[in-house]
């Protein structure tokens, strides 16, 4: 009996380190951590269970990859995370309604996985970049340059397709369209006319690079 009591004693051992030393690094979900661990932190397939509840891919000691995440105000996430974040394709359920489609950074950015997509162009337009600069406040600058350099611009005309704007600022460079709803989709009139969609939140420049005439 006491050989017994020793050899299972030896078999829970490992279990038991297991439980007590996989660390789960995003807080609310680091009570109790049940699953694959490398190097002493959740890694692999596990579920995390805090004032929130975690089940499904992790990496580093974080939600990584496709998971459930469950708030303790019973709103729930199903889809795909990285480094604790939601993003990537998911599914949102909260007071009985959901929300489907892409997060990046925790923001969800719409239907469409990438957050901005360039519809048209004219012909006299080589490029057009679109980079979010801070989630402090919803606006897109416009600027436009030749060859690397800042040209001046007269007045365009902004008409809004998606979401809406509060008003339009502008002066020799930068064209602010302020207050804006996002998702966003507006095309531009000018003597170089384009149509842009942007799904994230966020200040906004955009570049548009001329063709040298």
């Amino acid at each position: 009996m006491k050989k017994l009591t020793v050899m299972f004693a030896v078999f829970l051992l490992p279990l038991l380190a297991h439980a007590q030393d996989c660390e789960v690094k995003l807080e609310a979900i680091s009570g109790t951590y049940d699953g694959d661990c490398k190097k002493g932190v959740a890694h692999g397939q596990g579920k995390a269970v805090g004032t929130d509840t975690y089940e499904g891919e992790f990496k580093k000691g974080l939600p990584n990859g496709q998971g459930t995440y469950t708030w303790s105000n019973a709103e729930v996430y199903v889809g795909e995370f990285k480094k604790g974040l939601k993003e990537g394709k998911g599914l949102l359920t909260k007071d009985g309604s959901t929300l489907e489609g892409y997060w990046l950074e925790d923001e969800y950015i719409g239907k469409e996985s990438s957050p901005y997509k360039i519809m048209s162009q004219s012909g006299t337009i080589a490029k057009i970049t679109a980079r979010r600069q801070s989630g402090e406040k919803n606006q897109v600058d416009i600027t436009y340059q030749q060859l690397g350099r800042k040209v001046g611009y007269n007045d365009i005309k902004v008409i809004n397709q998606i979401g809406n704007f509060g008003s339009l600022v502008q002066n020799q460079y930068v064209k602010a369209i302020q207050a804006v709803v996002f998702p966003f989709r507006f095309m531009v009139n000018a003597n170089d006319n384009f149509d842009l969609q942007i799904n994230q939140p966020g200040h906004w420049i955009v570049t548009v690079d001329l063709i040298k005439n």
